[in-house]
């Protein structure tokens, strides 16, 4: 085949290899100069990369929009309202103990003055009864007398007893970002001394605690009173509890009310209590053990033979859903939610030698369908199917187990791996809970054999301490 040969004042041929055609533009993006085909190809593989781009910007465009729409708006604007709501509570508590300050402080000042010129009076009444005042008596009472009319004075001069100062508010008090869940460092190895104890006195006090959905309360049960405590263990509110021993205690976010477990007599059942009014109602009738709360359900175990089975109930509406976890050679010792995830401690009876041992694991379930396990891992506990040991949320961080026969606190992540375990050294762990963002309270029980009496206390460890 002849090869085409060009003339002297022909333009350049087209750049590609083994193409002898002559070139008819230069692409500016790619410094070459090509053929009429090879230029379309080249707009045409321009054109399909661009296409995608387009259609991403799209999709970008339209999350935006649902952006606008999602419940993040929704819920940081009840958050908003909550914080309104809890600061009106704190100024208007405020505003009552300076209104009772101010009324004791003007009964107590004028009462005192009170008394003083009735025995004053009382004085002066005996003397010009019995006919003995001297000059002296008549000195000391004058001076008295006119001590008594210059307070006076003074008093009614005061225009006013109260002194303000304006509430000033920091402005950074509300923070308004795009922010991703906090992830603290969370290392049991590392774990600081307590921050802050409170001693409730009380041996075993296996009482109900739990932290909100935020972590900025905590509520306590013990000696037939409830105590709400803020994120630096701080009473807030305390109120007398009438309706039995509280074994249990969950948080319901959607409902934003704690849920509480009792176990005596005709009082047992299921309570719910708004912490804002500090009101109380009864919402589910029934021998319950233990108790839980995802984003959208509450779960319910019953204290009955056989296979173990779950109460599910939709905070929405409270409709029953049941669900078979365990054979019948098993049971449910601890449970807690951490999000959309179930935990729970199961131990299964199997045959041994001269009689029966028990094995125990911790396995986590999803809320979201039918309970379907994600995972299981084995666990010991220091004295078996005997210990007692309880589950708590850290939420992105996993799960904190406790055993209280042998002081271990173990941290296991999200996925099942076990992150760390610790030997509590403060007593004897109990229950833990998330407080604040960066601090968990441990409920332990203290032996003191010197003093031949045991107590239990609750313990506040700062996790901003960790490395």
């Amino acid at each position: 085949m002849a090869t085409a040969t060009f003339p002297a004042t022909y333009i350049r041929p087209c750049d590609i290899e083994e193409c002898n055609r002559a070139s008819r533009a230069l692409c500016h993006c790619c410094s070459q100069d090509l053929c009429i085909v090879h230029l379309k190809e080249h707009v045409d593989i321009l054109n399909e990369q661009i296409t995608p781009i387009l259609d991403e910007i799209v999709c970008l465009s339209d999350k935006v929009w649902q952006l606008k729409d999602s419940s993040v708006m929704k819920k940081d604007l009840e958050k908003l309202l909550l914080w309104k709501k809890d600061a009106i509570r704190v100024v208007h508590n405020y505003y009552m103990f300076a209104c009772r300050r101010l009324k004791e402080f003007v009964n107590e000042t004028l009462d005192n003055q009170q008394d003083t010129i009735q025995r004053l009076h009382a004085l002066v009444a005996e003397f010009v009864g019995n006919h003995d005042v001297t000059k002296d008596d008549i000195v000391w009472i004058t001076e008295k007398v006119e001590g008594i009319q210059k307070q006076i004075i003074k008093q009614e001069l005061v225009e006013t007893l109260v002194k303000l100062r304006p509430l000033v508010i920091e402005k950074d008090v509300i923070q308004i970002d795009w922010m991703l869940p906090r992830m603290i460092p969370f290392d049991l190895g590392k774990l600081s001394e307590p921050h802050s104890s409170k001693y409730l006195h009380k041996e075993f006090s296996y009482d109900g605690m739990a932290s909100s959905k935020d972590e900025q309360y905590l509520l306590l049960h013990t000696d037939n009173l409830l105590y709400l405590f803020d994120h630096e263990l701080r009473a807030e509110q305390q109120m007398k509890w009438e309706y039995g021993y509280v074994t249990e205690i969950c948080y319901a976010g959607l409902l934003e009310k704690f849920i509480l477990l009792t176990d005596v007599g005709k009082m047992r059942g299921v309570y719910s209590l708004c912490i804002h009014k500090m009101r109380v109602e009864k919402i589910i009738a029934g021998e319950f053990c233990k108790t839980a709360c995802s984003n959208m359900h509450l779960y319910l175990l019953k204290k009955e033979q056989g296979p173990c089975v779950l109460y599910q109930y939709k905070l929405t509406n409270f409709e029953l859903s049941r669900f078979l976890v365990c054979a019948k050679n098993e049971s449910i010792h601890s449970m807690a939610c951490n999000s959309d995830m179930l935990g729970l401690i199961v131990f299964r009876r199997v045959p041994g030698v001269n009689s029966f041992k028990f094995r125990a694991r911790f396995e986590v379930r999803s809320t979201a369908g039918k309970l379907d396990i994600l995972w299981s891992i084995p666990m010991e506990f220091g004295s078996g199917i005997f210990a007692y040991n309880s589950i708590s949320s850290l939420n992105i961080n996993g799960w904190l187990v406790t055993d209280t026969a042998d002081r271990r606190l173990t941290h296991i992540s999200t996925n099942g791996t076990i992150q760390s375990t610790l030997i509590y050294k403060y007593g004897y762990p109990i229950k833990t809970a998330l407080l604040g963002t960066d601090s968990i309270v441990v409920k332990s029980e203290n032996d003191h054999h010197f003093q031949c009496r045991r107590e239990t206390i609750i313990n506040l460890h700062k996790l901003t301490n960790i490395d």
